[in-house]
């Protein structure tokens, strides 16, 4: 699930996202690490790899990285930092990786992150405003840094498995035609937000069951096969920490409680590393209660001899040593000691893989019930949509788990949907809205003037109602239109 946070503090932001990310911290595989610098525009600043505290709190500070000097025109005291793009995944994904420690499914989160943010920072605007001008023009580039928590903000002093990404966007993206950095505009993006959520949760699935991992849809997502809501919820204390607080306060609007999240948060003890908290995870868990961990460490362990054994099977000409082979079996100590292997961190063994192709689409009867489905149910409430406002209702009610990113994508694009443009956003209508708003234009102006008027006598003695309140009355009581619209 995708949250949208605006950062306004530039000391939150460092204190919260980078501080105490040391060396030792990067290797000792605890319940948060440091990801790398994304965006087109990382590259511009020269920021490669991973994330590091002294760029990251320049950008914060809107300076450049490299230089020191200023990076966008103006740094006023109140100023929008940037954004923070968290990623969260359904819970059952979380218990699964706490379970088995297979690394893959972190790599298949970030793998379903990175192509979500490719997607979102192609909306990317700056302001123009030279010579009169008044307008958002589209850059198309962003520069995020990229962290990985593994475990929830704790509730009486531990916490439960919740792995999520947040990417953090500074508030700067570079303008192509006029050679320089501006503040961002994440207007558009703001608009379709809930497509980009569909986004990452369609693509995290797809990945998911290339790793052997089945998949149950749910109303708003989907769950691991297997796990139930009450063991899901077992594992949620913190979301039901949060619903509590904000039923007795009266809390309803999202925003809302996501200010109260950061208020009611404990501090995080970082010491504390990942398999530490195995023994209050698991220890309390009845065998019945184990039976669907058992079953995705099953898949896993399935699904990676199936990798390994592919593996073997491409080695040109056959030329397979045993210690290649045990290798591949994840058993190369066993068979052949070797040299040790290189140290290498959680972090670069789960990066996502950059310029990945996609797999052929290939459309399946549930990505047309999907968009049947979008567009049934859009255009009884809109006369004229955003194409990414179709395709992320495809997803909604169950069918998450069962359409897919690519499949979906291809039924809409064929559709013989009518493009236009208002306030400079693209928008769809079907020939047949039209026609049907065509008929109540007709409706009403064939009505005018042509009806007794329903009651011109009527006295109002409703003194609760204000002056706007009697005219709108007496124009619908008065009116000998067919059809009486009130603005």
């Amino acid at each position: 699930m995708l949250t949208i946070y605006t950062i306004t503090s530039v000391g939150e932001a460092k204190s919260y996202y980078i501080e105490g990310h040391t060396q030792e911290a990067y290797y000792s595989e605890g319940q948060e690490f440091t990801g790398y610098w994304v965006g087109k525009s990382a590259s511009r600043l020269k920021l490669t790899g991973r994330v590091d505290e002294k760029s990251f709190a320049a950008l914060c500070e809107n300076r450049n990285p490299e230089t020191g000097e200023p990076l966008t025109a103006r740094t006023q005291e109140n100023r929008r930092v940037g954004y923070d793009f968290t990623f969260g995944v359904p819970k059952s994904v979380s218990l699964a990786y706490a379970w088995t420690k297979d690394d893959r499914i972190i790599q298949r989160i970030r793998q379903a992150v990175s192509e979500t943010v490719e997607d979102i920072e192609r909306k990317v605007a700056a302001r123009v405003r030279k010579r009169g001008q008044d307008f958002d023009r589209t850059t198309g580039n962003l520069v995020g840094a990229e962290f990985v928590h593994l475990t929830a903000r704790p509730v009486n002093g531990f916490p439960d498995p919740h792995l999520h990404v947040h990417v953090v966007i500074p508030n700067a993206t570079y303008d192509e035609v006029e050679k320089q950095w501006k503040a961002i505009q994440m207007g558009d993006v703001m608009e379709i937000a809930d497509y980009y959520d569909k986004e990452f949760l369609a693509r995290l699935a797809g990945h998911l069951e290339l790793i052997g991992l089945e998949i149950t849809p749910t109303e708003k997502a989907f769950e691991l096969t297997g796990f139930s809501r009450e063991l899901v919820e077992r594992y949620s204390r913190r979301t039901k920490k949060i619903e509590e607080t904000a039923e007795r306060l009266g809390i309803t609007d999202p925003a809302q409680k996501a200010r109260l999240a950061a208020l009611t948060r404990e501090s995080k003890v970082k010491s504390l590393k990942f398999s530490d908290l195995d023994e209050f995870w698991w220890a309390g868990l009845s065998e019945e209660e184990k039976k669907p961990f058992k079953r995705i460490e099953a898949l896993l362990k399935r699904s990676r001899a199936m990798e390994a054994a592919e593996k073997i099977r491409l080695e040109p000409d056959g030329a397979v040593k045993a210690g290649k082979t045990s290798e591949l079996l994840g058993a190369e100590n066993e068979i052949q000691p070797g040299k040790p292997k290189k140290r290498e961190s959680l972090n670069r063994r789960t990066r996502p893989v950059a310029g990945r192709e996609e797999e052929p689409v290939v459309v399946t009867d549930h990505d047309r019930r999907a968009v049947a489905f979008a567009m049934k149910n859009i255009f009884e409430r809109q006369s004229t949509v955003r194409v990414e406002k179709i395709i992320a209702e495809a997803f909604n009610g169950w069918n998450l788990g069962n359409a897919t990113w690519g499949g979906v994508h291809k039924v809409v694009s064929e559709l013989p949907l009518l493009h236009g443009e208002y306030k400079g956003k693209p928008l769809v209508t079907t020939r047949e809205v039209l026609e049907e708003e065509q008929h109540l234009i007709d409706l009403c102006l064939d009505g005018k003037w042509k009806h007794e008027e329903l009651n011109p006598g009527w006295k109002i003695e409703d003194e609760a109602l204000n002056q706007q309140q009697q005219g709108a009355v007496r124009h619908v009581l008065n009116s000998r239109d067919w059809v009486v619209g009130i603005a």
